[in-house]
């Protein structure tokens, strides 16, 4: 089985297994070993199995028992001692745990989805909001509900990457008409009027996405391409190669191009030249840049070395 090509919401990691790598991610916990609490990392793997820093790996249902048991701890005791190996040690204080056994479990299973390139809850839970607004029954609806219930808690707030909205469209739609917003029980009751204004959302939301990806870069493709040919940068103080090799086809090789009714010494003349939109490149600009990138510094073109 391929274990690669992971998209992860924390870091990297891998395993060997018997020659093969398999990806995994990891993020922290805290163990609880006797009255004293350890912060360490979950290791989750694409093939299901996970570290729990306790010894050994082990799966989902393995660190569903040791959550059970407290050894993997989402409570944390006031007053109890902390510690993070050779960092730092502390006594807690008023705690807050940002997630519970759930929330982690459920954190877990998305990751082992992530990591084998296949829909996790946030992704099930879009699909079946695709699914609602092109047919708007109240199962397509109530299917939409379970698949929000069901990504972890403390992510729905991210589904839809909106950092302005949040995950509040979502829970219009799931909430039924004269009842408080879902998860807002003191909130605004959910009225036709909001539903259409969530609906709205999701159609410019739609638009956005394909225009979005529809987009083509104005300089050349977002991505790069293989190169034909790769030839290393290098500078030569004592002058060019000859007779020439490769080297002429980098972009500051010395020879005339011409561009419409104007003549450069080199291709990175001209570029620079054509980018400025003012024909000509001014005294004291360095060949291999160009005005005009980030910040509005320069933007090298010629470092790589790719024809």
């Amino acid at each position: 089985m391929d274990y690669g090509a992971p998209v992860t919401r924390y870091r990297r990691t891998y395993r060997n297994v018997d020659g093969q790598r398999v990806e995994g991610t990891w993020r922290h916990i805290f163990t609880r070993n006797m009255d004293t609490y350890f912060l360490t990392d979950l290791v989750i793997y694409a093939d299901g199995a996970i570290d729990c820093g306790t010894g050994g790996l082990t799966d989902l249902d393995g660190l569903a028992e040791q959550l059970r048991r407290g050894q993997v701890a989402t409570t944390l005791e006031d007053g109890a001692w902390a510690s993070a190996h050779h960092l730092a040690g502390w006594r807690f204080t008023e705690p807050r745990s940002a997630i519970n056994a759930e929330m982690l479990l459920g954190e877990a299973s998305d990751e082992i989805d992530r990591l084998n390139g296949r829909p996790d809850s946030t992704d099930r839970c879009l699909q079946a909001a695709t699914t609602y607004l092109a047919d708007p029954t109240e199962d397509n609806r109530r299917t939409l509900r379970e698949r929000y219930l069901a990504i972890p808690e403390h992510l729905r707030t991210y589904a839809l990457g909106d950092m302005d909205r949040k995950d509040a469209p979502l829970r219009i739609l799931i909430t039924d008409l004269g009842e408080p917003l879902h998860g807002w029980p003191d909130g605004p009751v959910v009225t036709e009027q909001k539903r259409a204004k969530a609906v709205a959302y999701f159609r410019e939301r739609e638009i956005a996405i394909e225009t979005w990806d529809a987009r083509v870069p104005a300089d050349g493709p977002e991505h790069p391409m293989r190169p034909t040919l790769t030839i290393p940068k290098t500078v030569y103080p004592r002058g060019w190669p000859d007779p020439p090799g490769v080297e002429v086809l980098q972009n500051d090789y010395p020879a005339a191009i011409t561009v419409g009714a104007n003549s450069y010494p080199s291709v990175t003349h001209a570029y620079t030249a054509v980018s400025r939109s003012s024909g000509e490149v001014e005294d004291g600009e360095w060949p291999g840049h160009v005005a005009g990138g980030p910040s509005g510094g320069f933007r090298d073109v010629g470092s790589a070395g790719q024809a």
